[in-house]
């Protein structure tokens, strides 16, 4: 249980979810291993959507995304920045400044250049 514990903090989920299977596997009825299992996969989950809305604002914003951020369900069309009015960069830096904040509370945000990421659709945003 340590090591699926480890496996969380460190934020590989699958793996703590592994690690947690093997407990069950040993001890059906272990509480902290479904406690285990539990928390990966909603972290797991919270992260998935995160990372949808970040490669729906890639696309919609014009951003390159990295070949790791290739979420099922992120589809948009892009979006041209000097065809925006001002509420609607309103509304995608509200967006982005959202995902960030999510981002930095999960602990996330450097992780795979999320951050760059961030920051890029911030400039676009703000090159306008």
């Amino acid at each position: 249980m340590e090591s699926g514990r480890a496996k969380l903090q460190a934020g590989d989920y699958a793996g703590a979810m592994a690690q947690a299977d093997l407990a069950l596997a040993a001890k059906a009825n272990d509480e902290a291993a479904r406690h285990l299992k539990a928390d990966a996969a909603a972290k797991k989950n919270q992260l998935d959507i995160l990372d949808t809305e970040l490669e729906r604002l890639c696309i919609e914003l014009g951003v390159s995304k990295p070949s790791w951020l290739n979420m099922p369900g992120a589809k948009g069309d892009t979006r041209y920045l000097t065809e925006m009015d001002f509420q609607t960069i309103d509304q995608y830096s509200k967006r982005v400044s959202d995902l960030e904040q999510h981002y930095k509370a999960g602990g996330w945000l450097n992780q795979n250049n999320r951050g760059r990421i961030i920051d890029q659709l911030n400039k676009n945003l703000k090159n306008r």
